[in-house]
């Protein structure tokens, strides 16, 4: 079994690490960590910015994005995940469109994410883990903090 766990800077990436290890560890899955960047294009468009500021701000969103990564990726080590890779991927469009994809190319099982956006999923409002979790051909976890 092949497990994408999904990881951002928020803390309910965290919250989701003990329900993703339970899973990992009971399937003897594979586990691949990714954080995504955002496209800027979709909402600095409208925003006179010099190319060095829009550098900048993708730098700041790497770097947010790679600490989040390495932070899921040591508490799930710690837990005794079996972890085969780690890697930032940039949207080309949305967020949900890069995990969905990610998660098509490496033949992934399950995909499984923490988040405090129950009300946009069940009204289908969208949003990334709304679009991950209606337009993925594999299962999805969405691990729901209780502090939402």
């Amino acid at each position: 079994m092949k497990i994408l766990f999904v990881a951002d800077a928020s803390h309910y990436t965290m919250y989701a690490i003990s329900s993703a290890a339970e899973i990992c560890l009971a399937t003897g899955a594979e586990v691949d960590i990714i954080g995504v960047v955002p496209a800027l294009s979709g909402f600095l468009e409208d925003h006179e910015i010099s190319p060095s500021r829009k550098d900048r701000h993708l730098s700041g969103m790497e770097a947010l994005a790679k600490k989040a990564v390495e932070a899921a990726r040591f508490s799930l080590l710690e837990k005794g995940v079996n972890i085969v890779s780690t890697c930032i991927i940039q949207a080309g469009g949305s967020i949900g469109d890069a995990v969905v994809e990610y998660a098509e190319q490496e033949d992934t099982n399950l995909v499984i994410l923490g988040t405090c956006t129950d009300r946009s999923v069940r009204a289908g409002l969208g949003g990334a883990v709304a679009q991950i979790a209606k337009e993925s051909t594999c299962s999805v976890m969405i691990i729901k903090s209780p502090d939402c």
